[in-house]
């Protein structure tokens, strides 16, 4: 059993669905495996974008204790790196 402390700890250990014969027509000697996603925090793989940006800016010195992320959106990628900034204590518009 996995045991977190912030939600954000489970961006990007999504599990693996494998299709089975049993239950759909995959093709003779075929797998096929979807990784769902969706089960990230934010609902999306843009997830583990906001998640990446945010963690290299602070290894490269981009991103300090004292900035504001700012993102014109209201997409996936807004909400992810609302998200992750939230765990850095970050401000975000």
């Amino acid at each position: 059993m996995m045991i977190i402390t912030t939600m954000q700890d489970t961006i990007g250990r999504t599990p693996v669905f494998k299709f089975t014969n049993k239950d759909y027509p995959i093709p003779v000697n075929s797998a096929i495996y979807a990784k769902l996603e969706h089960l990230n925090p934010g609902g999306s793989v843009k997830d583990r974008l906001g998640q990446y940006l945010i963690e290299e800016g602070f290894k490269t010195g981009k991103i300090t204790s004292k900035t504001t992320i700012i993102e014109p959106t209201a997409g996936n990628t807004g909400i992810a790196l609302a998200l992750v900034a939230l765990k850095h204590h970050l401000k975000t518009i």
